[in-house]
């Protein structure tokens, strides 16, 4: 039923556990450079524009993300559906 995302969770929650913070903002980095019309440029030009730390530019990353993947939508409302009651 969640495949997909504890699909996606493995995979952010290995990164994270085998990462310090600077490989992980490192890897932030990568990622906007190699994708300049992408999430991760989006959120670090607006970072450097309005001076947040590190910290608040993960974090809005992370949300902003978790918010705009592709099947995120799906995923809510199958986690909404498994905890709805069933009429019988």
């Amino acid at each position: 039923m969640f495949e997909n995302l504890e699909k996606r969770m493995g995979e952010a929650g290995s990164r994270v556990a085998e990462s310090d913070s600077e490989t992980l903002w490192a890897m932030i980095q990568a990622e906007a450079k190699n994708h300049p019309l992408g999430l991760a440029s989006a959120v670090l030009a607006i970072s450097q524009m309005e001076n947040w730390t590190p910290t608040h530019t993960a974090l809005a990353l992370a949300y902003s993300h978790m918010i705009l993947t592709k099947g995120f939508k799906e995923d809510m409302q199958e986690i909404v559906q498994s905890f709805s009651p069933r009429s019988e």
